[in-house]
């Protein structure tokens, strides 16, 4: 049946979204690695937890009201998840900061 295609499409749309909102994230910072230190709380490598946490963190800053608070954990967790899966990483991978920056950040 066609429909079951059409249906895996949409979700690598909505995969191909998540980087880019991820991206658009770190580019309100000013540099690769001012975005790497936010999203590596200082560990020195980004894993998937830290970026469900920084995730969090950027949409309560980012949105006062109503899409910051439908935006919670399990958004978060799930977007971090779409993130891992597109850049080809297994779920304990991290990132360090030349990787997050070839990656995500701006050169």
């Amino acid at each position: 049946s066609g429909e079951a295609v059409q249906q895996e499409e949409e979700e690598e749309e909505d995969g191909e979204e998540v980087l880019l909102r991820f991206k658009k994230h770190c580019k309100g910072f000013k540099t690769g690695k001012a975005a790497f230190e936010f999203f590596s709380q200082g560990t020195g490598s980004v894993s998937r937890d830290n970026v469900v946490d920084g995730l969090l963190e950027l949409r309560q800053d980012d949105n006062d009201g109503a899409e910051a608070e439908n935006y919670d954990a399990s958004w978060a967790e799930d977007d971090a998840t779409e993130l891992w899966y597109l850049l080809e990483l297994e779920e304990d991978d991290v990132l360090e900061e030349e990787a997050f920056v070839a990656k995500l950040g701006r050169k």
